[in-house]
């Protein structure tokens, strides 16, 4: 029976000790993301279309996890955050938030919430061309300080920019590999599927997909084609749509900025709280385990009743330490749930003008190109 005390407390304690060792920080640069020296000329540019980033939870996930409804606020928030942070380098051409992955635009910047909790930030994130070309597809994480969230310096920047910038910063670097001609191919590429989706029965030829799921341009219609007039017209208004959904986002950006810095705020004080009460649980457990296994082994390896009393009193106090582990894991549990508590809140604040928001979407489209064409 004593041997199996032992081992289970030494297992406790070889636990404990491995989690301490697991933790890893990765703090972003924080330096301004890369601009333009000079205007990008016309041919020269790509448009972007960001999506509302995949929150990274489920509706009735564990107790554990974030609130979905809180995730779904902050999808739409970073997701604009980047498209700000994109057109902010003047390299790009129209820059926008969309509710879904479109077929026809240049560049399309997907997303997923890996961590956030106000403490730490981790996206993932992924950049394909019209053609069916994945740029990169990469995490990025950032960490926050107290000096971000200074009333002073939330005002001007976000905690987490850096994040933004390293992103922001990567696709430069993939677009800087781009000859001229490499550029003009996906330009072509996206105003030609455009064409294709809105009449089939014109422009079906022009370009075609491979097995692969690379999109090619076949031939190209006559400059003063009247039909391809047309369709440039319609894909003006296309865009002119996408610019009003794009709206849309930043009203909601700007809507929630002040409420999502004051609850990232509370959530990084919460996150320091907790780790300091995790820590200060697993080095109690660690602690009173070490002292009773030594008590205990002490006891029984004496002969005389002084050395069994110290080990036994050694163990006992080891109990009374690891008891002191136990108080700091609920005190951990208790933050936990403030974390909760601040997310819940969040959600219930701000939810209903983010689905008035999404509400406005709705009714204006069906999908974009549905709206389009009854516009036209």
């Amino acid at each position: 029976m004593l041997r199996q005390i032992l081992t289970a407390l030494i297992g406790l304690t070889l636990l404990a000790t491995t989690a301490c060792t697991q933790q890893q920080v990765v703090v972003a640069n924080a330096s301004p993301a890369i601009s333009a020296s000079q205007p990008v000329t016309p041919m020269e540019q790509l448009d972007v279309a960001v999506v509302v980033f995949d929150p990274g939870v489920e509706d009735g996930a564990g107790k554990a996890a974030p609130s979905p409804g809180m995730r779904r606020a902050e999808a739409r928030y970073m997701a604009y955050l980047l498209r700000r942070t994109l057109e902010d380098t003047n390299l790009w051409g129209e820059v926008n938030v969309v509710p879904e992955p479109p077929e026809s635009t240049d560049l399309t910047v997907n997303g997923r919430i890996l961590v956030s909790n106000g403490l730490y930030l981790e996206l993932e994130i992924e950049v394909t061309d019209v053609t069916g070309r994945s740029w990169f597809k990469d995490k990025f994480q950032g960490g926050a300080t107290r000096y971000s969230y200074e009333e002073q310096r939330l005002r001007t920047t976000d905690p987490f920019q850096g994040v933004y910038n390293a992103i922001a910063d990567r696709m430069a670097e993939q677009r800087k590999a781009l000859d001229e001609t490499a550029l003009e191919r996906i330009r072509q590429t996206s105003e030609m599927r455009f064409a294709r989706d809105l009449a089939p029965s014109a422009f079906q030829d022009y370009v075609s997909a491979t097995a692969d799921g690379r999109w090619q341009v076949q031939r190209l219609p006559a400059e003063k084609d009247p039909m391809m007039a047309r369709i440039r017209a319609v894909r003006q208004r296309d865009r002119a749509f996408m610019r009003v959904l794009d709206g849309y986002y930043g009203e909601a950006h700007g809507e929630m900025r002040a409420a999502y810095d004051g609850l990232r705020k509370a959530s990084y004080e919460e996150a320091l709280a907790l780790g300091r009460a995790e820590r200060a649980a697993r080095n109690n457990m660690i602690l009173g385990a070490v002292a009773v296994v030594a008590g205990v082994a002490g006891a029984a390896g004496s002969s005389s009743s002084l050395g069994q009393s110290a080990g036994v009193g050694s163990a006992l106090g080891g109990v009374i330490v690891a008891q002191r582990g136990l108080q700091k894991s609920e005190e951990a549990a208790t933050h936990r749930e403030s974390l909760r508590e601040l997310d819940n809140s969040f959600t219930r604040a701000v939810e209903p003008k983010v689905m008035e928001v999404e509400g406005k979407v709705i009714t204006l489209s069906g999908s974009a190109q549905g709206a389009v064409s009854r516009v036209a």
